[in-house]
């Protein structure tokens, strides 16, 4: 099979696109979740997905292309940091699930946008807390994933109010 490129890409010119992420949205892994459609994805209706608001600049989603030329393989790394302001009691267990669960991730563009990370073989979290030593300093958690793909992050549809658990802790 040939691997042709098949067309450029124009690039913008006006100042009209929004960089930073809304939220984050934590769907337990399973392969029925989703379904792609060309180059986009659709939730399944019965799945439940936990949301995490990002209020600050400090939230990224990366992804980026390992090709290995002698094995013929070209894979992509997701990766996402989020910085969640404040610790707490209630907080703290729900974050210490999701270090040992396997999931996958809908990130939330601040322009409405939504991509899911971790479609064919999930993510994996990491959580750590800091608090400065100034008093105007971040005290919170730092919150990462990582996952494989063999594809960009498929962009999907908005989900439905009935797909977004109702379960959210408040830490205030």
């Amino acid at each position: 099979m040939a691997c042709t490129v098949t067309s450029g890409r124009l690039d913008f010119s006006c100042k009209t696109i929004i960089g930073g992420l809304k939220n984050i949205y934590v769907v337990g892994f399973d392969e029925a979740n989703f379904t792609l459609t060309g180059s986009n994805v659709v939730a399944a209706s019965a799945i439940e997905v936990f949301k995490f608001e990002l209020l600050n600049d400090g939230n990224t989603f990366e992804e980026s292309n390992e090709v290995a030329k002698d094995a013929g393989t070209s894979t992509f790394t997701q990766t996402g940091t989020f910085v969640l302001k404040g610790q707490d009691a209630l907080s703290q267990p729900k974050l210490e699930e999701l270090s040992k669960a396997k999931t996958q991730v809908i990130v939330e563009y601040r322009d409405g946008s939504m991509r899911l990370a971790g479609l064919e073989f999930g993510v994996d979290f990491t959580v750590g807390t800091t608090s400065g030593g100034a008093i105007g300093d971040m005290n919170g958690y730092n919150v990462a994933f990582t996952g494989m793909a063999t594809a960009l992050a498929p962009f999907m549809a908005a989900l439905t109010p009935a797909t977004v658990a109702a379960e959210t802790v408040d830490p205030n």
